[in-house]
Order: structure tokens, then sequence, then C-alpha cells
């Protein structure tokens, strides 16, 4: 298997409408099942099927979801928050879906439920 380079850590910040994409000064971010440090970012980034909307879905989810447990997705708020189409979010979802990088869970109430698979996870 090939060596990748580790991925940067994102974390957001709301800043008025515009939420800002920053690095933190060392380490690593912790989210939820530590995604970031597991999610194989650049086998999926050279995905030319993913498209950008999928990508944007992917950004935001890594804030939440984990490898172990199925969370809740209110694409709603997602959608606010990148300012995007709600048809757009189940768009890229089902696409992410497809794609083998998250797994969709028994909803709860009308939240989709969501996790990364093993196949999204990066080799150590």
């Amino acid at each position: 298997m090939l060596g990748y380079a580790k991925p940067l850590p994102v974390d957001v910040e709301a800043v008025g409408p515009v939420s800002v994409f920053r690095t933190p000064p060392h380490g690593r971010t912790e989210m939820a099942g530590s995604s970031m440090t597991n999610l194989d970012t650049l086998t999926i980034a050279r995905d030319r099927g993913l498209g950008l909307e999928a990508h944007r879905v992917l950004r935001c989810l890594e804030q939440n979801l984990s490898f172990e447990h199925y969370e809740p997705v209110d694409s709603g708020a997602m959608a606010r928050m990148l300012e995007m189409r709600p048809q757009a979010i189940s768009r890229a979802l089902r696409v992410l879906t497809e794609r083998g990088i998250i797994a969709r869970g028994a909803p709860i109430g009308r939240a989709g439920t969501f996790r990364f698979t093993a196949m999204s996870r990066r080799c150590r």
C-alpha cells in the first residue's frame, strides 16, 4: 500500500455569514471518532467522480461523523450552513454513499444517520 502524507486537520469557525477554515497551530484536531486523523483524504480527493458538492458536504461531515457509530445528520441545517439547496445535500450524501465513503444507517425521526466506512479509512 502506498504511504500518504498526513491530512491537515481543519477546524471550522463561523465568522458572520461565512465559515472560515483554519488549521490549528499544533497537533491534531480531536473530533468524534478521530475521523480527521484516519480519513484517507488523498484518495478521496483524487476521486474525480465526487464533484464539488460531495466534497463540500464531506468537509462538513468530517466534523461530526466517526467510523464506529452512526451519527444523525440534519441535512436542512447543513444546507443552510453551506448555503446549498437541500436537494444538493441529499444528492451529495447519495454520491458519498454510492462511492463507499459513508454508510447510511437507520433514520432517527427525519434525520438520516451516517458513519464513515472502513473503505474510507487511511491504512496505517
